[in-house]
C-alpha cells in the first residue's frame, strides 16, 4: 500500500496550513474560516476542532469554542489540555460549576500545575467561595512562590474576610518581588486605611500614584 497522501487530504492540509499562518498573525476570524474547510473534508480532524476552538476563544465565541473542545475531547479523550482551555471558556461565560468540574480534573491529571490553582481559585471567588479560593491560592504559592497574581488574589480576599494583616503581608510579597508594582501599593494602602494607620497607608497611596497607578478615589 502507499503512504501517499489522497488529494482531499492534501486539501486538508493546505487548509490547517493557511489557518495556521492566519493565527500566527492575529487573523482569527481567517483561521476559524480555514479551519471550517479542513473540517468539511476530514470530520475527524482533531488538530482543526482544537484550534478553531482556541480561535473562537480569542473572539470571545466561548460558546462555539466549548463544542469544538467537546468534539475534540471525543476524538481524544484523554488530552488534559482540552480541559484546561475548556475550563477557562466556560469561566469566560459564567458558567463556574463546569469551569470548576475542568479544572480539577487537570489537577487531577497534573497536581503540580500552579497555573490551574489560581484559575480555579479565581473562579471560586467569583462564586463568593473565599475561603476555597484561598486555599487554591496557596497551593499555587506553594508550587511558584513568585507567582505575583496568587499573592494578589490571595490578598484581596483575605481582605474580603477581615483579616487585613495577613492582606497587607500579601502585598507586601508583590512589592518585595516586583518593586514597581503600582497594584500593590494601592491595595495595600487601602489595607493600611481600613486598619487605621494613615502615614503608611498616604505613603503607599503617593508611591502608586508616582508608579502610574490609576487613581480614581482621594485618600
Amino acid at each position: 500500500m502507499s503512504d501517499k497522501e489522497s488529494p482531499k487530504e492534501n486539501k486538508a492540509d493546505e487548509w490547517r496550513g493557511k489557518a495556521f499562518i492566519s493565527l500566527s498573525k492575529g487573523d482569527f476570524h481567517k483561521g476559524i474560516e480555514y479551519y471550517s474547510k479542513a473540517i468539511q473534508l476530514d470530520p475527524r480532524d482533531f488538530e482543526a476542532y482544537y484550534n478553531r476552538a482556541l480561535a473562537y476563544d480569542n473572539i470571545e465565541e466561548h460558546d462555539r469554542a466549548i463544542k469544538d473542545l467537546n468534539r475534540a475531547l471525543e476524538l481524544d479523550p484523554g488530552n488534559v489540555d482540552i480541559y484546561w482551555h475548556r475550563g477557562h471558556a466556560y469561566d469566560n461565560m459564567g458558567e463556574y460549576t463546569s469551569a470548576i468540574q475542568d479544572f480539577t480534573r487537570v489537577i487531577e491529571e497534573d497536581p503540580s500545575h500552579e497555573d490551574v490553582f489560581f484559575y480555579r481559585g479565581e473562579v471560586y471567588y467569583a462564586m463568593e467561595e473565599i475561603e476555597q479560593a484561598i486555599e487554591d491560592y496557596n497551593h499555587s504559592i506553594e508550587l511558584d512562590d513568585s507567582n505575583l497574581k496568587a499573592y494578589i488574589s490571595r490578598g484581596i480576599a483575605l481582605a474580603d474576610l477581615g483579616q487585613l494583616d495577613k492582606a497587607s503581608q500579601d502585598f507586601t510579597s508583590v512589592i518585595e518581588l516586583d518593586p514597581k508594582n503600582s497594584e500593590a501599593y494601592y491595595l495595600r494602602c487601602l489595607a493600611h486605611k481600613v486598619m487605621k494607620k494613615d502615614d503608611l497607608a498616604e505613603k503607599d497611596y503617593h508611591k502608586a500614584i508616582e508608579l502610574g497607578y490609576d487613581v480614581n478615589d482621594k485618600l
